[in-house]
């Protein structure tokens, strides 16, 4: 029907279709060569009203800014490459976050604005890095046979959602799962259904979670309360409960 439909790695393409059978879609946006296109980073206020940064175009992708508001971890190409980069909005300067080789993607913030998580293809997995680019990169943890993607933390720091995608019984699943950045990083399950359920977040005051989910047959968001019983060197439980 349509091609070049825009998509992320491996995850689900960016459309939609009406009840009365309209096709809308992202376009995959490739330049000459297979290039892929330059985007240019915008503010866009509740009325809709757009005032661009001025950082250079790029292929920028997953933009996400810090918790003081002074920066924006976002995905950048270097070389062909996919690598974590930081704008600063005050000082109006670009500095790259990650150097490997492997694609690095999907940053988020700790709620400390210290470090930013991420997902690396050098090794399948969680990692996180400094966000001032000290240190060095260090793996937090993976999921046997699931290629995961950090999407929320709590706001304590301790727990993060992950949406999570592996091989089921009527072909790829996307899950949600929750990782205890604590002691061993232990990962639990926290949605595995037969519906595809992706981008959870975690609300400011820990007691809601929203995802968007195909239940219903179309992708729609939910939520669910979120009771969490965390203790130290333990792992994180979660009591589901559908409102």
């Amino acid at each position: 029907m349509v091609e070049g439909i825009y998509r992320m790695a491996v995850f689900a393409p960016q459309y939609a279709v009406s009840d009365s059978g309209t096709l809308i879609y992202y376009p995959a946006l490739s330049g000459a060569a297979g290039v892929p296109a330059q985007r240019t980073l915008m503010w866009v206020d509740r009325e809709g009203k757009e005032e661009p940064i001025s950082a250079q175009p790029n292929a920028y992708e997953s933009p996400r800014i810090s918790p003081d508001g002074t920066k924006v971890a976002l995905v950048a190409r270097t070389g062909g490459n996919q690598d974590i980069w930081i704008w600063d909005l005050v000082r109006k300067t670009m500095t790259r976050l990650t150097f490997d080789d492997a694609a690095d993607i999907s940053p988020i913030w700790t709620p400390d604005g210290k470090r930013i998580v991420f997902r690396s293809a050098r090794k399948e997995g969680v990692y996180w890095k400094a966000a001032d680019g000290t240190g060095n990169v260090e793996h937090i943890g993976s999921v046997p046979n699931r290629q995961v993607v950090p999407q929320s933390l709590s706001s304590d720091g301790k727990t993060l959602l992950l949406e999570e995608l592996g091989a089921g019984g009527t072909g790829l699943n996307l899950d949600i799962g929750a990782m205890s950045m604590e002691g061993d990083h232990e990962r639990r399950p926290l949605l595995e259904e037969k519906y595809a359920e992706v981008e959870p977040r975690i609300s400011p005051d820990g007691r809601w979670m929203a995802y968007q989910s195909n239940e219903s047959g179309q992708g729609e968001v939910y939520v669910r309360a979120v009771q969490q019983a965390l203790a130290l060197a333990q792992p994180p439980r979660f009591e589901l409960r559908e409102i």
